[in-house]
Order: C-alpha cells, then sequence, then structure tokens
C-alpha cells in the first residue's frame, strides 16, 4: 500500500483516486472452537464491586437553578438566565447541561 493510495482510501477522491484499488485477504481454513456455556460461579465466592463511569464531562461553571433549555449547545452555566424552581438541579440535569462537580 503506497502513501497514495493510503491517502484515497482516508480522504477519498480529492487525495487521489483508487477506485482500481483491490484487496483480497484468504482466512486459514481452520474450524471454530467449540462453544462451551458459561459456569456460574458459586453462592460463596468472593463478590466485586466495580464503578465504571465513562466520557463523564465536568462543568466548572455549572450554576444550579440556571435555565437547562437555553438553545445552545451548553446550558446551565452563567449567562444563561436564572429560572430558580425547575432550573438546573443540585446534582446535574439531563438536558443542556454537563455534569456539576459536586456529582464528581
Amino acid at each position: 500500500l503506497t502513501s497514495e493510495e493510503l491517502c484515497g482510501r482516508v480522504l477519498g477522491p480529492s487525495c487521489v483516486n483508487v477506485s482500481g484499488l483491490n484487496w483480497t485477504i484468504t482466512f486459514p481454513d481452520t474450524p471454530k472452537p467449540p462453544i462451551s456455556p458459561p459456569v456460574a460461579p458459586s453462592p460463596t465466592a468472593p463478590k466485586l464491586r466495580i464503578l465504571y463511569l465513562s466520557d463523564v464531562h465536568v462543568d466548572l461553571n455549572y450554576t444550579q437553578g440556571l435555565d437547562t433549555n437555553c438553545g445552545e449547545p451548553l446550558c446551565c452555566r452563567p449567562p444563561n438566565k436564572f429560572v430558580g424552581e425547575g432550573g438546573a438541579g443540585k446534582w446535574g440535569d439531563y438536558n443542556g447541561c454537563d455534569t456539576p462537580l459536586a456529582t464528581m
């Protein structure tokens, strides 16, 4: 694979036309391993508790009581208007807000 072919595959015809490039991949004729059902752990086996947080967006400017539907990409922060009751909650909001630091 040349740099021109790679560029054409990644960026498309604006880089270089690679319409004639054809790859053939041959896989070995090996049978799949047998499927064995999982075995449940014994009731006395030790338990492990895991907290998994993924893709957390913390907003250091999050302000409780601010508008959660401000029409901007990110609400619940100044200079959005204060709406009080019905606005951004203490622990966050599901609308257009990132997570407040207090939740972390």
